[in-house]
C-alpha cells in the first residue's frame, strides 16, 4: 500500500529495542498482530515495511530443540528402513 499522506508519530524505545507502531499507522499499511515485517537501514533511518502479499502463506519459527526432536522422531528403525528400501526398489 502506498501512503498518500505523511504520518509522523513519536514512539518510545523500550528495553531490547522494542517499539509499538501506532495503531493508525499499522491500519494504514495493513499490518496486524503476527504479521512479518522487513526492517532495513537507509542512512540514519530505520525502515519497517509490511510483508508483500502472498510472500509467505504462514510462517512459524521453531527452536533448534524442536527441530532435533522431529529429526529424531522421523528416523526409521534400521529394520523398517530396509523394508521400505526394498519396497521402493521394486516400483517403476
Amino acid at each position: 500500500m502506498q501512503t498518500t499522506k505523511l504520518q509522523t508519530e513519536w514512539v518510545n524505545i523500550l528495553s531490547k529495542g522494542l517499539i509499538t507502531i501506532p495503531k493508525k499507522i499499522r491500519e494504514e499499511v495493513g499490518m496486524k498482530e503476527g504479521d512479518i515485517a522487513k526492517v532495513r537501514v537507509e542512512g540514519n533511518k530505520i525502515i519497517i515495511e509490511p510483508k508483500e502479499e502472498n510472500l509467505f502463506s504462514e510462517v512459524r519459527n521453531f527452536t533448534a530443540k524442536q527441530l532435533q526432536q522431529w529429526v529424531k522422531e522421523d528416523t526409521l528403525p534400521s529394520n523398517s528402513a530396509k523394508k521400505t528400501e526394498a519396497y521402493w526398489k521394486d516400483l517403476p
